[in-house]
């Protein structure tokens, strides 16, 4: 499962991790794993790819909508989506972290990757680290 961040990396040209970024998003969308993309992740490419403070030259939502149409159309990517035990598991590591607002986004994120028994990829160790059971890994360190 990629993290936002790291999709932003991988088509921000601007980006000083662009390069590795777009790699390790080539490796694994043409890899023999299954990618799960989460909605959250995908509108909130959409959301950032568009928005000036995020990216240097910013895209239209439409341009953002058509690549996210592509990781879709392909193979190796299925959409997670929650399922019966998410808002438990959720409930679960919020109460763990002691997480605040800040933290609710990547805490559904990291709630779906263990109900889905999936690796989370990112570049936020900081945050995501603080999530009990959750398997994750910075594929740029």
């Amino acid at each position: 499962m990629p993290d936002l961040d790291l999709l932003i990396f991988a088509y921000n040209d601007g980006s000083e991790f662009h390069r590795e970024a777009a790699e390790w998003w080539a490796e694994l969308v043409n890899g023999t794993e299954t990618v799960g993309m989460p909605w959250q992740v995908s509108n909130g490419f959409v959301r950032q790819m568009a928005n000036p403070r995020v990216v240097e030259r910013p895209w239209t939502p439409a341009q953002a909508t058509l690549v996210v149409a592509g990781w879709f159309g392909s193979d190796a990517i299925v959409a997670l989506n929650p399922g019966p035990r998410y808002l438990e598991i959720l409930e679960e590591i919020l109460a763990t972290a002691e997480a605040t607002s800040r933290l609710v986004a990547d805490a559904t994120i990291a709630a779906l990757a263990i109900e889905n028994d999936a690796e989370v990829h990112t570049n936020n160790a900081r945050d995501f680290q603080r999530f009990p059971r959750l398997l994750w890994r910075n594929p740029l360190a």
